[in-house]
């Protein structure tokens, strides 16, 4: 009930915001009290923000949840109405007009949750714009401290490095793509193509003046993907957007110009476009069009530019003749969601989607149901129309994911993570091992215990590993130990790596120097099923967590499969990390940090795909009424007897769903138990074979192991070779 009303509330609240438009929604909103400038956006540790220029200063704010946004703080900067930002590797990079110099702010997000001014270039005072291009470098233009574009290397994020500087002109904005700046001369009219394949040593390939002759101010630019079309956003009162045919720089031509329906008549004078962007999943055009708002056109044919969306940011048309520059300032257009994220001048942060929504999306069989022995390979047909309207186009993927709602993923190793909140077939899961448990034993309460066995080889990261640590502080690793309390975001090299952090934080179990305030052990226990670590109402550090006592579990399974299952939670639990991460801390899985997020009797789980299932074609593009076939396979041959499932997820501009696929696999009657070679005799190449197994100098397929257990113990040992041994004499 609580969802239902929250969202009739929220779109009562959202109808309130701008003036509306066409296939385009706003899902999120958030003023700051203060005129904003120009936007960026970026995702990091599974989350997504946005990051704004405003008067005084520039705002985070996390729209992760994009129907509730939030900001997290401001770092000051001098006043200025002009702001740029730009983000790279944890880092954001910020430039401004302000009549104090302010030098190029790097605020660093390492922990996105507290940013912090960390060092400003301060051989630049003040700036117009800053950009990042693909591989790591910075550009400032619009500076007149010495360069009119300063290049700076970002290998080192919180320094960077000036490598070169490149003059002609002063250069308001710029594109850089593919080793090449496309920059604008906002005061004469021209575009510049620049080589930086040697960022010491630019050098211009062309200018090129534009039709305007200066008349519009060539403000912004966007080069297509295949580098044939450069799109121009002029700057002026009566300014267009004007795209231009650079496949041959000896013939360059103006072959197209955009404009909205405010040009007409007597509104000519009181329209400017600003800013223009090409969203790379969707090859649109989006433009921020100041009073006009934001702006989505298909650039598919360049000659015959279409509109097909708009959100209008403004409350009400504030421009005149010769005053167009109010409404929407910047946009960022390649978040992870699919969300347009656009700064309006006086309203503040809107989060926008587009919706060509004459599509949709129909798809059967809903689900699969299969039965089978090993060594078999099954095919089978999915069918997935287009039942949209006349002329829509449905575009689609279809992904295998062993969760039919993954809240993360796919990582590296194809991995994914979800949580009984989310996923409808996990249930909260609980081992009881009160009985049967092993008492860890802590030295402190920051340092791991002594290294022991898993008791069979667990899969993580493309590594096996057979052997771990615990440490007190809510994390097993199966590197080295490390005795930091102080919990951190993850993927990071600053945490421990090679860890599944279960409930990282500053935690006092018992241990050989207690103090007062010490409570609750570690116990583990493993089988050849599962292997379970179980914190059992372990203690926070008494300081500022005064009475706080949780009961989690960290359990493995030799598939690679990890479960953190999470009992009683009591006092405050709000302050933990909770994920993984990969043996050098460039990977993994963030599920929560430092907020309200867990909760008693939840289970999270992490997997990897099943590599039993696929799918051929992965994706499709339909028209109305049209069928697309695809082929799914399933392959039996390394798999144990037993119950299988996995899902196809198909994500598509018309929509989402869902196939379950289920698969029971038999015992396969035509396998002899001790033909390990099956070639149908029990001989002494059937030893050999065991033999490599049990001293693991070869490893057997799920196919092999069956046959091989001779004794059904699940343990390939030297019982197995003698029980070959006399089937082999039997038959004599």
């Amino acid at each position: 009930m609580k969802k239902y009303f929250a969202f009739l509330v929220f779109i009562k609240f959202i109808f309130a915001q701008g003036e509306g438009g066409e296939n385009v929604e706003i899902v999120g909103y958030l003023e700051f009290g203060q005129n904003t400038s120009d936007i960026t956006g970026f995702s990091q540790d599974g989350r997504e923000f946005a990051a704004i220029g405003l008067q005084n200063a520039s705002v985070i704010v996390d729209i992760t949840n994009p129907s509730n946004p939030y900001e997290i703080t401001r770092i000051p900067g001098g006043n200025s109405m002009w702001r740029d930002l730009k983000y790279w590797n944890r880092h954001l990079y910020v430039g401004t007009e302000a009549e104090v110099d302010n030098g190029i702010q790097v605020i660093s997000l390492e922990d996105p949750d507290n940013p912090y001014l960390i060092n400003t270039i301060s051989s630049i005072g003040s700036s117009h714009n800053v950009h990042i291009d693909d591989d790591g470098f910075l550009y400032v233009v619009g500076s007149s401290d010495g360069c009119d574009i300063f290049i700076y290397d970002l290998n080192n994020p919180s320094n960077p490095d000036l490598q070169g500087c490149w003059n002609g002109e002063y250069i308001h904005d710029l594109e850089v793509f593919n080793d090449k700046a496309y920059a604008c001369g906002i005061y004469s009219g021209v575009f510049y193509i620049i080589d930086l394949a040697d960022k010491t040593n630019p050098q211009t390939l062309l200018s090129y003046q534009t039709d305007s002759g200066g008349s519009y101010s060539t403000h912004d630019a966007a080069v297509t993907f295949d580098e044939n079309y450069l799109i121009i956003g002029d700057e002026s009162p009566g300014a267009i957007i004007s795209i231009y045919d650079i496949s041959n720089y000896n013939n360059i031509n103006k072959i197209s110009e955009y404009y909205t329906e405010g040009y007409a008549g007597n509104g000519y004078l009181s329209r400017s476009a600003h800013n223009v962007y090409i969203q790379e999943n969707s090859g649109l055009l989006i433009t921020s069009f100041y009073i006009e708002g934001t702006r989505f056109v298909d650039i598919s044919d360049p000659y015959n530019p279409i509109e097909v969306g708009y959100y209008d940011t403004s409350d009400d048309d504030l421009a005149s003749d010769n005053d167009p520059y109010y409404g929407n300032w910047g946009t960022y257009v390649d978040l992870p969601s699919g969300n347009i994220i656009s700064s309006d001048i006086e309203n503040g942060l809107f989060i926008l989607q587009y919706n060509n929504a004459p599509s949709e999306l129909s798809y059967t069989p809903n689900s699969f149901s299969f039965e089978s022995n090993s060594n078999e390979t099954i095919s089978d047909q999915m069918l997935v129309t287009n039942i949209g309207v006349d002329e829509s186009i449905l575009t689609y993927d279809i992904l295998t994911s062993p969760f039919a709602f993954p809240v993360g993923g796919p990582s590296d190793y194809d991995l994914y993570w979800t949580d009984s909140d989310n996923e409808p077939n996990l249930q909260f899961n609980w081992f009881d091992i009160s009985t049967t448990g092993t008492l860890y034993n802590f030295s402190n309460n920051d340092e791991s215990g002594l290294i022991i066995n898993i008791g069979f080889d667990f899969q993580y990261y493309g590594s096996n590993y057979n052997q771990l640590i615990i440490n007190p502080n809510g994390w097993v690793g199966f590197g080295e130990d490390s005795n930091e309390w102080n919990n951190i975001p993850i993927p990071s090299n600053q945490a421990p790596n090679a860890a599944i952090f279960g409930f990282w934080d500053d935690l006092n179990p018992v241990n050989d120097n207690c103090n007062q305030y010490c409570s609750g052990n570690v116990y583990y226990h493993s089988n050849n099923e599962r292997m379970v670590i179980w914190f059992n109402n372990v203690a926070h550090w008494w300081t500022n967590f005064e009475n706080s006592f949780y009961d989690f579990q960290i359990v493995l399974y030799p598939n690679g499969d990890i479960d953190l299952n999470y009992n009683t939670l009591l006092g405050n639990f709000e302050d933990a990390t909770i994920g993984i991460q990969n043996q050098d801390g460039s990977n993994g899985f963030l599920v929560s940090y430092n907020d309200n997020y867990l909760h008693d009797n939840l289970s999270i789980q992490f997997k990897q795909k099943p590599d039993w299932l696929s799918v051929f074609p992965e994706n499709g593009e339909l028209t109305n009424n049209s069928t697309g076939t695809h082929q799914i396979q399933l392959i039996t041959t390394d798999l144990f007897n037993g119950d299988y499932v996995g899902y196809f997820i198909l994500n598509s501009n018309g929509g989402n769903g869902y196939v379950d696929v289920n698969l029971t696999l038999n015992e396969n009657s035509d396998l002899i138990i001790g033909d390990i070679n099956f070639d149908n005799e029990i001989n002494i190449q059937d030893i050999i074979l065991l033999l490599n197994f049990v001293l693991e100098s070869d490893f057997p397929s799920n196919t092999e192991f069956i046959v091989s257990d001779i004794n059904s113990d699940n343990l390939l040992n030297i019982l197995d070779v003698v029980q070959v041994v006399n089937l082999i004499l039997s038959n004599f």
